[in-house]
């Protein structure tokens, strides 16, 4: 008896739908003052709303469930839960959207696309089943496959990456981060990339960018051109200008280095601070070096090389 309930109250349901995308009015309304129930095609619906296509919708406070891809909605606002069958989609959602695919130009609330969320102003909590793209990202986004957003402020997570012009706040990639500016902590599971990363970022494989400051973590090793803050990378680091503390296992090159420094074979232009090393290498030194051989060229010529030790101040 209650599958015959079920299925005679679907029945019923999908009737006045297709009956009511076919009459003159465009939808059938079970409401007073535009509060209650309506099925079809309404403008403008304080309660339930139940339509096969939306076409040109106003505004919905309450439910608004549609079967099919909508038509064009410039100006449609969706106030509490929007679902469909295979898109809601609304110039601005507040509250929760569900449905294979969610688009929206302004969101915030709960948003579960089961493919995909796209929009352009997307906050609140966002989650993409293969991914999540925007214009805007504040909030928490997380994509299967990936997040890709021009701005983010707040969480970011990509199954396999994240992409962005700006990030702000945290993202993960499993497979990597690229950005053109990044603030707060950026980790990739291969690597990070982006031309000025500030904070924290460690990357696997490798964190690389024209001006880092803060902390980073190279499983490989750090390249960048400028960094300034503490540097480990286990294979090494390379780069121009180097600030603070940089540790690389292997090999540390740059053309200045200022502060400290360590690699096995230390090669920098110039040092001011202290460098260790097993062989360590410097045109201008202007502090200590210490390894089991050590050549500052701005030194005496028999003082240029020596064992365990060398300075020049």
């Amino acid at each position: 008896m209650k599958k015959l309930h079920a299925s005679s109250f679907i029945v019923l349901l999908l009737t006045l739908i297709f009956l009511s995308q076919n009459s003159l009015a465009g939808a059938l309304n079970l409401t007073i003052k535009d509060y209650g129930l309506s099925i079809g095609n309404s403008k403008r619906v304080n309660g339930i709303r139940i339509n096969l296509i939306d076409h040109n919708l106003e505004k919905v406070n309450g439910l608004n469930l549609t079967f099919w891809l909508p038509k064009e909605n410039p100006n449609a606002v969706i106030n509490g839960l929007a679902l469909g069958l295979i898109s809601p989609a609304a110039k601005e959602i507040n509250g929760f959207a569900f449905g294979p695919g969610v688009a929206s130009s302004k969101f915030r609330g709960i948003s579960f696309g089961v493919i995909g969320v796209g929009g352009e102003d997307l906050g609140g909590i966002v989650l993409g089943g293969v991914g999540v793209g925007c214009k805007k990202l504040s909030g928490f986004g997380l994509g299967l496959i990936g997040v890709g957003s021009e701005d983010i402020e707040g969480i970011a997570i990509g199954g396999l990456g994240v992409g962005s012009q700006r990030i702000r706040g945290f993202s993960i990639g499993l497979l990597g981060v690229g950005c053109e500016d990044a603030s707060g902590i950026v980790i990739g599971g291969l690597g990070v990339g982006a031309q000025k990363l500030s904070g924290f970022s460690c990357g696997v494989l490798g964190v690389g960018g024209q001006e880092l400051s803060g902390i980073f973590f190279g499983g490989l090793g750090i390249g960048s051109q400028k960094l300034t803050g503490l540097g480990i990378g286990l294979g090494g680091i390379g780069g121009e200008e180097i600030t603070g503390v940089a540790l690389g296992g292997l090999v540390l090159k740059c053309e200045r280095l200022k502060y400290l420094g360590t690699g096995a074979y230390l090669n920098a232009k110039s040092i001011t601070g202290i460098s260790i090393g097993i062989l360590n290498i410097t045109r201008q030194l202007h502090g200590i070096q210490l390894g089991l051989i050590n050549y500052a060229g701005n030194n005496p010529k028999f003082l240029r090389i020596l064992p365990l030790i060398n300075m020049h101040f």
